[in-house]
């Protein structure tokens, strides 16, 4: 099997999954309507009411912005924590607009460490796994500048590294504020998702919680298969460039009658 049709099947696989994924979250979100199954959970319902109360109450939230934006700053080096879950605590920590523009500055924050590492260093490894695939590379660089609609496809969908591309795009000396504004506009639907669902972690079987959890699995699913057809296509492409480009060669070495 080449890389090409690895590739092909394991973007398929993925999303395939994030719709299987969605799909099961609805079902359980149906079976928490029945009343026996209220019944059931309700002891964890009121332990997880309890819990909130008990965030709610801490008094120096300081503290926490601080571990938060420490957190976010040491991501930007070593991928040790997911940003979803850094988004769901400073949701469930902070009211809605406050949490949101926190999460925004840890994001800025993050992405600019890791856009001056790739300034400083260059692509690294994610540089060298995306020239193993015929044509990503190509469609990454965009003619040695950077891919901007790239660059928000890939914000929108969490199965692509943030850190990693955010240092591809500093080693190709992507304009920073046009970086910053299109990574931030292109991860802001995921951003707002997660700290809603931050802010309603406390009530996980309702569709406060539940609901875009769903949203952003089927965003990501049709995302997944967009740019797979994407690259599908530009393989096609450059094959029937090459295909022309040698019958012309093999045209002019054809001696004269």
């Amino acid at each position: 099997m080449t890389l090409r049709a690895y590739r092909e099947k394991i973007m398929n696989g993925i999303s395939i999954l994030l719709f299987t994924a969605a799909g099961v979250l609805l079902f359980l979100y149906l079976i928490f309507q029945i009343s026996a199954v209220q019944e059931m959970v309700a002891a964890a319902q009121q332990a997880l009411r309890d819990f909130e109360d008990f965030i709610i109450s801490i008094q120096n939230k300081w503290i926490a912005l601080i571990a938060i934006a420490l957190i976010y700053f040491l991501r930007a080096w070593v991928p040790f924590f997911p940003i979803s879950a850094i988004c769901l605590i400073t949701g469930a920590m902070f009211p809605m607009p406050y949490s949101f523009l926190i999460n925004l500055c840890g994001i800025l924050l993050m992405n600019s460490m890791a856009y001056l590492r790739g300034v400083r260093q260059g692509g690294g490894a994610f540089q060298k796994f995306m020239g193993k695939y015929e044509g990503a590379w190509e469609l990454v660089e965009h003619y040695g500048r950077g891919n901007p609609l790239l660059l928000f496809l890939t914000r929108l969908m969490p199965i692509v590294p943030l850190n990693s591309t955010s240092i591809v795009y500093g080693s190709l000396r992507f304009p920073f504020l046009e970086y910053s504004f299109i990574s931030l506009g292109g991860f802001a639907p995921r951003l707002i998702g997660y700290t809603y669902i931050g802010r309603h972690v406390f009530t996980p079987f309702s569709f406060s919680f539940i609901g875009p959890i769903v949203a952003l699995l089927v965003l990501s699913g049709a995302l997944v298969l967009a740019v797979n057809k994407l690259l599908a296509r530009i393989h096609r492409e450059k094959k029937r460039a090459d295909r022309e480009k040698r019958m012309e060669e093999s045209k002019r070495h054809q001696p004269l009658k």
